[in-house]
């Protein structure tokens, strides 16, 4: 069922260039690791994949009492420009 007192959902737009990874994690991730040390994990790794996988058990490593999700995405070639849209309210999928 989840914990009612993190039902707030946040949005935000982002601004992403080619380049770039973004990270899409649970909390049992961010819970274990601090942000510099994701950072370095997901600049130094080759793939989106390595990097998953070692933040995966970095988590695991710093006790990892939770579950822990991660999926990461490398951003690739150009991107073109676009209107933006202003952010719709996102509604939570249990």
């Amino acid at each position: 069922m989840g914990r009612e007192d993190l039902l707030t959902v946040d949005t935000q737009q982002l601004q992403i260039e080619s380049g770039d990874r973004l990270l899409l994690c649970s909390d049992g991730l961010t819970e274990e690791l601090s942000n510099e040390a994701i950072v370095a994990c997901l600049q130094s790794a080759k793939t989106c994949q390595e990097a998953v996988a070692a933040l995966v058990e970095a988590a695991k490593a710093q006790g990892g009492r939770d579950n822990i999700t991660a999926i990461a995405l490398s951003i690739l070639g150009a991107i073109p420009e676009a209107t933006p849209k202003p952010p719709q309210p996102l509604t939570p999928i249990f």
